[in-house]
């Protein structure tokens, strides 16, 4: 296993860190960190817990570009990266798989690393690729698939966060306003 000190991930292959650009060095301490998956939100408290329930010691460290989203979105919104020391790093593998946050039969992204900062996909990708080629092939019918999701950028993602809330608030407002209106018409009769 190859390891970059400075972004704590640990790699099959490769001589330069892909993130950092730093080369990778094959001497790694029991203690030293290492970085298991990324996660935001409840995901991440969810992991975090998960971990120390287990007695896996678990540090969170939020990636430079994030840090100013702390005061704007709060600390939930921010990505971490979640660290455990390299001797637990199986054990923290094996909690992770069992509460579903990586999954085994998914490929792991960005050079076969494990963790390759724990983006993981439900599907295939390149099984999504062959499935668009039989779909262009005329004279088949197209195989029904399971749902398949798109994966949302985060500007894409805060702006449907940002218009689900807007959307909630007039909701709400116009709950009340009815509520009003209807009250005003009961004691109209009155």
């Amino acid at each position: 296993m190859k390891y970059c000190p400075h972004c704590t991930t640990l790699y099959q292959k490769g001589a330069v860190c892909p993130e950092c650009m730093r080369p990778l060095t094959n001497e790694i301490q029991e203690n030293d960190p290492v970085c298991v998956i990324s996660a935001d939100g409840f995901e991440r408290e969810r992991i975090v817990a998960a971990l120390r329930d287990n007695g896996v010691p678990c540090v969170e460290r939020i990636s430079k570009k994030e840090r100013s989203a702390d005061a704007v979105t709060g600390k939930l919104a921010a990505k971490v990266k979640i660290q455990v020391p390299y001797g637990a790093c199986a054990q923290a593998k094996d909690i992770l798989i069992g509460i579903g946050a990586i999954h085994t039969d998914a490929q792991i992204i960005s050079n076969e690393n494990f963790p390759s900062e724990g983006y993981t996909y439900a599907h295939r990708p390149e099984e999504k690729q062959k499935d668009k080629k039989k779909a262009a092939q005329p004279g088949k019918k197209p195989e029904k698939s399971i749902e398949e999701f798109e994966e949302m950028s985060p500007a894409k993602r805060t702006t449907v966060r940002i218009v689900s809330a807007l959307l909630f608030i007039v909701l709400v407002a116009l709950v009340i306003f009815g509520v009003d209106y209807v009250a005003n018409l009961i004691k109209g009769l009155f």
